[in-house]
């Protein structure tokens, strides 16, 4: 059965609603739909968003800007020329060290 806005927050007497899945009738069920639809187009990725970023750091700069809607690095970051990594950690790993 194809999950649509109708089927997935209709009625508990819906088949395949989330009221009927969980067997509650008090369920804020279209905000549900809302986060989890959210929360699936944060984490997509297709190869139409993939793009080379290059930049420039001075010495001395600790960090750098992002262009707009930048989800995270695919792989290493490398400088050109030398191929030598920078190391880099991800937002999760920052909070975990912090603790």
């Amino acid at each position: 059965m194809a999950m649509s806005w109708t089927s997935l927050t209709g009625a508990k007497t819906v088949a395949g609603s989330i009221a009927k899945w969980t067997g509650n009738t008090l369920l804020d069920t279209e905000s549900i739909v809302d986060e989890a639809q959210a929360l699936i187009y944060m984490a997509m990725r297709t190869r139409e968003m993939r793009t080379a970023y290059h930049f420039t750091m001075t010495q001395g700069m600790s960090f750098i800007g992002l262009p707009a809607r930048f989800l995270d690095p695919i792989g290493r970051i490398r400088q050109e020329g030398i191929m030598s990594p920078v190391r880099h950690v991800d937002q999760g790993m920052l909070t975990q060290n912090r603790f």
